[in-house]
């Protein structure tokens, strides 16, 4: 917690990802900042886990096609220009919980935005798989798993049925493509 504190960019609000790493100076993973967000919101610290969440709401347009997967810590600008679907679902898993436990709503849209994305990805899957970005070919359990997650806890905060709906679907593409019956 401490070192996390200590490496907290003042006007963005990001943590390095990769201290010393040269090749990685100055980046922020969005996935690294929502794990950090979480340690700020388990620590009661709504201060510094709310100059993550102000980073990202500033950076979402209007037509929100998902964050990059990593910023520059520093300055707030793209350092990796790829679009994932874990490391956005992660992020709205860590608002959520923000929430929940802060009683704060006012980042409630941001993860409705994440949310909202993920079932435009899960919609172009007629079997409601989240491929690994707008963009991506393949599929990975891992994503699909934080999707089953983060939508079952937006419908328990939101009760807005369209995310128990995306979780069933989710689960659905669970068991049929990542559930190994054999073992």
């Amino acid at each position: 917690y401490h070192w996390l504190k200590v490496h907290q960019n003042n006007s963005t609000g990001l943590v390095i990802s990769f201290e010393g790493d040269i090749q990685l100076d100055d980046w922020a993973f969005t996935y690294d900042q929502a794990l950090v967000s979480q340690v700020f919101t388990m620590f009661g610290d709504y201060q510094r886990a709310r100059k993550i969440f102000n980073f990202y709401r500033a950076k979402t347009k209007k037509d929100f096609q998902g964050f990059v997967n990593a910023y520059y810590a520093s300055t707030g600008d793209e350092a990796e220009y790829i679009v994932h679907s874990g490391p956005n679902l992660w992020l709205g898993i860590a608002i959520v919980q923000y929430t929940l436990k802060s009683e704060d709503g006012q980042y409630l849209s941001l993860a409705k935005k994440i949310a909202d994305w993920a079932i435009s990805i899960q919609d172009k899957d007629p079997e409601g798989g989240i491929k690994g970005g707008p963009r991506a070919r393949w599929f990975s359990t891992e994503h699909n798993l934080d999707a089953f997650a983060f939508f079952n806890m937006m419908y328990k905060l939101t009760e807005e049925d369209k995310y128990q709906v995306a979780a069933e679907r989710s689960l659905d593409w669970l068991v049929a493509h990542a559930y190994d019956k054999k073992v």
